[in-house]
C-alpha cells in the first residue's frame, strides 16, 4: 500500500550481509498509527536491498501491529535471500542472526511470564 505517511523511527537495527563486510542493511520500524478505519499500522522501512520500499503491518491495536511488524520485516529478509547478520558493540557479545526468535523458556528464565 502506498502511504506518505511520514515515518517516525521508534527501532532501528543494523545487519551486516555475510560475505559482504562493507554491505549493510538497516531495518526501521515506525511509530504505530491509528487509521480512520479505527486499525492501526506500523511502517516499515528496510534500506539497502535491492527493493526499496516501505511497507506496512496493520494490526488491531498498536502492540499488535508492531508485533507484526517484526515478524513481517523478518519474513521480507527471509524471502531476500539476504544472509544477515547483527553484531553487537561489545567484544564480549558474538554475533547473531536477525531476527532471532527467543524461546518461551529462554524468555521464562529471564524473569518474563509467558
Amino acid at each position: 500500500m502506498q502511504d506518505d505517511t511520514p515515518l517516525e523511527p521508534i527501532a532501528e537495527r543494523r545487519l551486516s550481509v555475510v560475505g559482504e563486510p562493507d554491505r549493510m542493511v538497516t531495518v526501521i520500524i515506525g511509530k504505530p498509527v491509528q487509521k480512520a478505519s479505527g486499525d492501526w499500522a506500523c511502517p516499515v522501512d528496510i534500506q539497502g536491498r535491492q527493493e526499496a520500499a516501505r511497507d506496512w503491518a496493520y494490526g488491531v491495536d498498536a502492540a499488535h501491529a508492531l508485533q507484526l511488524a517484526f515478524e513481517g520485516a523478518r519474513q521480507s529478509l527471509k524471502k531476500s535471500g539476504l544472509p544477515v547478520t547483527c553484531v553487537t558493540k561489545t567484544p564480549e557479545r558474538r554475533a547473531f542472526p536477525w531476527p532471532c526468535r527467543a524461546s518461551l523458556a529462554a524468555l521464562s528464565r529471564t524473569g518474563w511470564s509467558v
